[in-house]
């Protein structure tokens, strides 16, 4: 499982909105959790939090799609961030703690 950050700058033209989402690369598999912005004529932040499961040697791409398919709606500085995390619950397996021993004579 891995804790997905996505973001982009986005140059939004008139008349159009932007909107990016994360998928594994060579498919057509995403989900629901979008950014977006529709501010037109400024440059806007979108961002994308996520969690996925993603299976070995795949790997996550962020696209975005232009309302209206403008041409001049156009991404910059575009960035993605996966951590493998073990367990959103918290409930993974426990790590092992080693006690030291009190005898003063045992390797350290």
């Amino acid at each position: 499982m891995y804790y997905v950050n996505a973001s982009a700058q986005a140059y939004i033209d008139a008349d159009a909105s932007v909107g990016c989402y994360v998928t594994v690369a060579g498919t057509q598999q995403y989900d629901v959790c979008f950014g977006g912005s529709s501010v037109p004529g400024n440059y806007e932040g979108v961002s994308v939090t996520d969690v996925w499961y993603v299976g070995a040697g795949d790997c996550l791409q962020l696209l975005y799609a232009s309302g209206n398919s403008n041409p001049n709606t156009l991404v910059y500085s575009a960035f993605l961030t996966a951590t493998l995390i073990n367990s959103p619950s918290g409930l993974g397996p426990k790590l092992s703690h080693h006690t030291r021993s009190e005898d003063p004579n045992a390797p350290k």
